[in-house]
């Protein structure tokens, strides 16, 4: 089965779970219809500092919440999520008729999964979790293991900096590591590079390499 899945924005999950009623209601999505959708998936920052995740499985009317940090929290974050998007999508109905979802019964649930040992890694982790949800789809997957020391959360990184940079359409005039025009240096100092195979250019700042000779060829990390 084809994965139908909705990824809400990560300011409109967080506008559901923190925002005021004004904001929130200017995130109605007034032209999506999620009875086209099986599920939602949203990462959520919900402290500013700490990233955790969302995901609305339909088909079984279950919403479940990923704390990177503490797995024991993650029915009571389940409940409150549950309560929080019951809310929104009342109000998407009284403001603008939309009726999808509305009526149902949304129950919290927890998936057994592996917790951060360290203190950064919690984006590194929903990532994760968000790439197991999807290729289980629309199965539930009984837990996700990640494995979680320091030279793993290095591989982690890596691979999936990769897998998003392959996914991502490249474009000449930005650059394929940070996604912008203007590079961590002053307009007039910023060095662009590209690469012989693939035909990416970076900064050469963002990857801080120094300028190869004009003569030598120089290969992305995409492409070694």
């Amino acid at each position: 089965m084809e994965a139908n899945v909705y990824q809400l924005s990560h300011f409109t999950a967080m506008t559901i779970f923190n925002g005021p009623r004004e904001l929130m209601e200017r995130q109605g999505l007034q032209t999506v219809d999620f009875n086209q959708y099986d599920g939602v998936i949203s990462p959520v920052n919900t402290s500013r500092a700490h990233w955790t995740f969302v995901y609305l499985h339909a088909i079984t009317n279950t919403i479940f919440m990923f704390d990177p940090l503490n797995d024991t929290n993650d029915m009571a974050l389940a409940t409150e999520a549950r309560a929080k998007f019951e809310d929104y999508f009342e109000m998407r109905r009284t403001l603008y008729g939309k009726a999808d979802w509305v009526d149902i019964k949304w129950k919290p649930g927890t998936i057994q999964h592996s917790m951060q040992t360290d203190s950064d890694s919690c984006g590194v982790f929903v990532m994760m979790i968000a790439k197991q949800v999807m290729e289980d789809f629309p199965n539930i997957p009984v837990s996700i293991p990640i494995s979680s020391s320091e030279n793993m959360m290095c591989h982690h990184r890596r691979t999936l900096a990769k897998e998003i940079l392959q996914a991502s359409v490249s474009k000449e005039e930005y650059c394929s590591l940070c996604g912008h025009q203007d590079g961590p240096q002053a307009q007039d100092q910023c060095i662009w590079i590209q690469c012989e195979l693939c035909r990416r250019w970076y900064h050469v700042g963002c990857l801080e390499i120094e300028v190869p000779a004009e003569d030598q060829q120089w290969f992305c990390g995409l492409c070694l």
